[in-house]
């Protein structure tokens, strides 16, 4: 996996950056520069959180997130508090829509009365009657008393659930082993993960045991249950590994180690250190020993890592403090690589791949949401959850929670972007902060270092958004520079767009194709076909975007052989909307099967109607 690289939400025309799974959004003429400040976090709205969480790919390319929800500022185990699973997608990683929410608690049914938490989902083909459902979610129902127990959901499409776990959980460990007794209160059974396995189904779940098991006293265990149809599960009749103290083995994950050939699990541990926790296992179901355990992660928990085509994604829930003083947690994305003895992540702030300091010293960046003290509250109309404030000390989920963290007009620095090739007709960015002619954002000549175009904020904290003509720039060699020389002032800046028509689009096909793919008919006011024949084997990606890069629908998503496409759009994006007239964009992506090389191309289509 690479490192990652900025993202944007703007306009078609910006050129391709992939880099590993981190793909972000179409850029059609690879010499221009732009960027949101975007990262790979996913946040829920202000004043509720995400956590306990699980990642899974659908078919058509997009990701979805599944978490539980909470109160910024409470805690879990609150009155009141997790009471509902989210669900969120994105096709990035880095940009995510919140979908409407899914399997809330249900006090008709005591057993998920009080919580839900903690869903897992997996690829399952699960045969219910006549009817195979794709995919298979577990999750944990609290009731009451706060005893906790295993429900399962399937779906088709990974939006529409159907619970099957209404008057009861469907698993609860053996209490032959296990502390768990419906008429006691907080019995452990929770944070569920499920495995396939050939035709069997395996599942872990975080429990205690009892008293007497083994004269031990109370400690925490995972226990591991199979099943053949992954609805029916039984308890092997013995924990899988028992922790060194009391304290629970949380949110339990398997995963295969592809050079060792080990199994690992992952766990979080609350105390003694506190994170996420890995043991090491040849096997799956024994030889597990917490005497070698390794602490991955310190500061994360309710972590995952999932394999996609392309590599694999480590997950994390990650916490730290907003301005007002309230604890609140986020669902963070890293890379994976792998050595012999365990996962590697790369969770560098992506912020640092794409811009270099090249003066002075400003504080955290990106600044986090709508947070600086210097705005007392006052909305910056920030676009996303990421952006500059050059007066700005605070990063949120790439720091540790830091309360004092604040506005500190001291600060002061340079900024600057990659070179690259201007090849839009307009630039489109949002500019704030204060009037200092010494704070400013400004499009730089690469080689003669003076200033193309140059904005300042206008004195409020309200961003406001500018743009700039550049018509008379196509072809010039340039670069962004986010400047503060001042020390009573700053600049605020988000959403860099190069917009308008797209000049010099990129004829020249990847290796990947035999020939230039076509659309036709263009201009269309109906069905268009866009066709294209491959040399060779690949991983075909072709998606649809329109003139502001908003992903209209995706057509193809996967392994092609070597022969001749043709791929029709009946005009519809992925929701059944008409699309409207306009420009719009077809992205061919290619990752060749052998090397595992990327390629682009972009097509340009007009829609009248």
């Amino acid at each position: 996996m690479h490192k990652f690289s900025s993202g944007f939400a703007g306009a078609a025309g910006a050129g391709l950056v992939l880099t590993g799974l981190f793909t972000h959004i179409p850029n059609c003429a690879a010499a221009t520069f732009q960027t949101d400040f975007e990262a790979t976090i996913f946040a829920e709205a202000p004043q509720l959180y995400a956590k306990d969480h699980t990642l899974i790919r659908h078919d058509d390319g997009v990701f979805h997130l599944f978490y539980a929800v909470g109160n910024a500022g409470e805690g879990w185990n609150l009155p009141g508090n997790e009471i509902e699973l989210g669900h969120a997608t994105s096709d990035d990683l880095t940009h995510w829509t919140i979908q409407p929410r899914i399997l809330p608690i249900d006090p008709a049914h005591d057993w998920k009365s009080r919580n839900v938490w903690a869903p897992h989902v997996i690829a399952a083909d699960i045969t219910i009657g006549t009817q195979v459902w794709p995919y298979l979610m577990s999750y944990t129902g609290v009731d009451l008393s706060r005893n906790q127990q295993i429900g399962l959901a399937v779906s088709a499409n990974l939006f529409d659930w159907t619970d099957l776990s209404v008057d009861d959980g469907a698993f609860r460990p053996n209490p032959s082993w296990a502390l768990w007794d419906p008429d006691s209160t907080w019995q452990n059974c929770r944070d569920s993960f499920v495995l396939r396995q050939g035709n069997q189904f395996l599942m872990l779940a975080s429990v205690t045991t009892r008293p007497e098991y083994l004269g031990l006293g109370t400690r925490g265990a995972i226990a591991m249950a199979f099943s053949q149809d992954g609805l029916n599960w039984v308890d092997q009749g013995s924990p899988l590994v028992i922790n060194d103290h009391w304290t629970l083995m949380a949110s339990s994950h398997l995963v295969s180690n592809p050079v060792s050939g080990d199994w690992h699990l992952l766990y979080t541990r609350p105390v003694d250190p506190g994170g996420v926790h890995m043991l090491t296992s040849s096997v799956v179901d024994q030889n597990w020993d917490v005497a070698n355990d390794v602490l991955l992660d310190a500061v994360s928990i309710s972590s995952e890592i999932t394999s996609f085509t392309g590599g694999d994604i480590y997950s994390h829930a990650k916490d730290f403090t907003t301005q007002a003083g309230l604890e609140t947690w986020v669902v963070r994305f890293d890379n994976v690589t792998w050595s012999q003895a365990a996962p590697i992540f790369s969770n560098a702030n992506p912020f640092w791949d794409t811009w270099t300091l090249v003066e002075g010293q400003l504080g955290a960046m990106p600044t986090y949401r709508d947070r600086p003290g210097t705005r007392s509250g006052i909305p910056s109309n920030v676009q996303g959850l990421f952006w500059v404030n050059t007066a700005e000390d605070h990063s949120g989920p790439y720091e540790l929670g830091c309360v004092t963290c604040g506005a500190n007009e001291g600060l002061t620095g340079v900024l600057r972007s990659p070179t690259f090739t201007v090849n839009h007709r307009t630039i489109r960015l949002w500019v704030g902060g204060s009037t200092s002619p010494l704070a400013y954002v400004a499009l730089v000549d690469a080689t003669t270092g003076n200033p193309l175009r140059i904005a300042h904020g206008l004195g409020t904290e309200v961003m406001s958004m500018r743009e700039w003509d550049t018509t008379d720039l196509l072809g010039r060699s340039a670069y962004f520079e986010i400047a503060d020389r001042a020390s009573n002032g700053h600049v605020s800046v988000d959403q860099i767009q190069a917009i308008g028509e797209v000049v010099g689009l990129p004829e020249t096909p990847p290796p990947a194709l035999s020939s230039a793919p076509t659309v036709s008919p263009n201009p269309s006011s109906g069905p268009v076909v866009f066709r294209y024949d491959l040399a060779q084997d690949a991983d075909v990606s072709l998606s649809i975007y329109g003139a502001d890069g908003r992903l209209i629908r995706r057509l193809q998503s996967g392994a092609q052989s070597a022969r001749h496409y043709e791929i029709p759009w009946d005009g519809l994006s992925t929701g059944g909307e008409r699309a409207a007239a306009g420009v719009y964009y077809f992205r061919l992506t290619l990752r060749d099967g052998n090397d595992g090389k990327v390629s682009s191309t972009v097509m340009r289509l007009a829609v009248v109607r």
